[in-house]
This record gives structure tokens, C-alpha cells and sequence, in this order.
């Protein structure tokens, strides 16, 4: 049965974007002097103590120029650069529109092969194509979070020693960035390369909170600000910002075990009636076909849908606790 032309116009973008996320995994071999200037432009330069910025550096000039189009449109609809800030968290070398445009090929990949070998789902393929890259980058982005936050009281204890065996607050970040591993030597490197170049000390922490968007950071960074206006024993103040952090740890693994019960509730409600369905489904088919072919039926089954969904958010909202 020969393809419409609608449909051959989809598998013809598919297969150009299969094609280039291929070329965008494969990149092409260079120079010594080509790659160290392009990773200096991309901003994956090497920090001090030998690190890099933990980024991958690939060679996506042809993405660059494509995503240099779309990067207004994704602007105007991240007016708060939240991509880019959940980007720099994970770790990845990508621009938004990057990310973006990479997400778009996969999802009409995906959704074009899925049309032409399942026609019903195809759809659902795009969309869970399009979803997966996202989902991967909050993860990623989550366990830089999380991995920062628990080790953002030993880099301040490290600066503290530094201070009181006589160092300045620059020589101790520069330890802070050459002796712990990333993501906080890291973050720490990046202020010291920004002050290096010419940036004042009370931006560059501030850019520091900005990029890793969390209280404990903004606890640290503003008790430093605090003291560079107002002077004081800086030691001291981090000794103490250092002791609130382990308890808001503490504080944390003691919420997060209190509410692993209602997370396990949360989970089994929300699995139970797909397992349920899967069961019947194996066991006697024609069961459930009432459900899927009476209009009644698929009227039941988005109505429970949708207060399974509801249920899942009120449950979540009840384990989320704020400290």
C-alpha cells in the first residue's frame, strides 16, 4: 500500500534527524590547537588544578548554527534561562536551543518510525521521545544538586583551615578547587576563574548562587557577602554556616525516611490498577474490551485516569516536605 505524501514527508525529516543526532554522537577528529580553542569558546576550559568544568566537548558546529536561529524563540519562552542554569547543573555542553532542537529529532524520529511500524501508538512514541531527554536532564541536573549539597560543608570547612593557617579567601578557593571533586571544585574553580578575569568577588559568588539555585548556597554565598561588607572573623561565621548546613543534612535524611512510607503508597497506587489491567488483559481479554470499545467505557476509564492523577499529585504534595 503506497505511503501518502504526508507520510513520506515525515520519514524523510525522521531519517535527517536520526541522521543527525548520529553526526552529533560522532564527532570528527581534530587538532591539538582546534580542540583546546574550541573548548576555551565553548567555555569547557580547564580550571585550575587540572580539572575541566566536567562538560562533554563534542563537535556540534553544525548544530551551533542551526540552534543560533532558534536560540531568540527559545529565549523569549525561558525568559527566566532556567534551561540553561538546569544545563550547566548536569553538566552538559549545550546550549538551550541545542537541547532543544536535539529534543524536536528525536521526538519526530521517533514518532515518524512508530507511524510506520505501529500506527496506532505513534504518538505516544513521539511524545515519550520527547519527554526522555528532558527526563534524563532533571536527573542528571538532581544528582549534581544533590552531590553539591553534600559537599558544599566540607569545602567550606577546607576554606575555614585555609583561613586560619593564613591564607586569603582567594588562595583558599583556589584549594577548595584543585583538592575536591566536582561538582563543588568545579563551581568553586569557575568563581576563582571569573575573579581571575576580571569579574569583582561579590558578582562572582553571587553568579555562584545563581547557577546552583539552592538555599544551602545561598546560605553560604550570602554569609560571605555579609562579611566582606561588614567585617567580622569570616572563619567563624563559615564554622557556623558549616555546622547549619549537617543539620539541614541531618534534618533531610530524617524527612526524607518519615515520608519513604507515603512515597511507597504513592508508587503501589499509582502501579496497581496498570498491573491490574496488564493481568486481565493476559488472563481473559474480551474482559476489558467493554471498557475500550463502549464510549461509556473509555469515559470510566479517562475519568479514573484523571483521579488516579490527582491522587498521585495530592500524594506527592504530602511527601514534599519543605524545611
Amino acid at each position: 500500500m503506497p505511503l501518502d505524501p504526508a507520510r513520506l514527508l515525515e520519514v524523510l525529516l525522521a531519517g535527517t534527524g536520526a541522521a543527525a543526532f548520529l553526526a552529533y554522537l560522532l564527532p570528527a577528529s581534530k587538532g591539538a590547537v582546534e580542540s583546546r580553542v574550541e573548548r576555551l569558546a565553548s567555555g569547557n576550559a580547564v580550571m585550575p588544578g587540572g580539572q575541566t568544568d566536567g562538560r562533554t566537548a563534542v563537535d556540534r558546529s553544525w548544530l551551533r548554527s542551526l540552534a543560533r536561529h532558534a536560540d531568540p524563540l527559545v529565549h523569549a519562552l525561558d525568559p527566566g534561562r532556567s534551561l540553561d542554569r538546569t544545563l550547566w547543573q548536569a553538566q552538559i555542553a549545550w546550549t538551550p536551543a541545542e537541547f532543544v532542537l536535539v529534543g524536536l529529532g528525536m521526538a519526530l524520529a521517533c514518532g515518524a518510525f512508530g507511524w510506520l511500524l505501529l500506527p496506532r501508538p505513534f504518538g505516544l512514541l513521539a511524545v515519550l521521545a520527547g519527554v526522555l531527554p528532558w527526563w534524563q536532564l532533571r536527573r542528571k541536573a538532581a544528582a549534581n544538586r544533590k552531590a553539591f549539597t553534600g559537599q558544599l560543608p566540607d569545602a567550606l570547612l577546607l576554606i575555614v583551615n585555609a583561613i586560619r593557617a593564613g591564607h586569603g579567601m582567594l588562595q583558599a578557593i583556589r584549594i577548595v578547587s584543585s583538592q575536591v571533586i566536582a561538582p563543588a571544585g568545579t563551581e568553586f574553580g569557575v568563581v576563582l576563574s571569573e575573579i581571575n578575569l576580571g569579574l569583582s568577588v561579590d558578582q562572582a559568588f553571587l553568579n555562584l548562587a545563581g547557577r546552583a539555585d539552592m538555599v544551602d548556597v545561598d546560605l553560604a554565598v550570602g554569609a560571605i557577602l555579609v562579611q566582606r561588607e561588614t567585617g567580622g572573623n569570616l572563619a567563624e561565621i563559615l564554622t557556623h554556616i558549616q555546622d547549619t548546613l549537617r543539620d539541614r543534612a541531618r534534618i533531610a535524611g530524617e524527612v526524607h525516611a518519615l515520608t519513604a512510607q507515603g512515597r511507597l503508597s504513592g508508587w503501589v497506587l499509582a502501579l496497581l490498577p496498570v498491573g491490574v489491567g496488564a493481568l486481565f488483559s493476559l488472563i481473559d481479554p474480551a474482559y476489558l474490551q467493554p471498557f475500550l470499545l463502549d464510549p461509556r467505557g473509555r469515559a470510566m476509564l479517562i475519568a479514573a485516569a484523571t483521579l488516579q492523577l490527582v491522587g498521585i499529585l495530592a500524594i506527592r504534595k504530602i511527601v514534599d516536605v519543605k524545611y
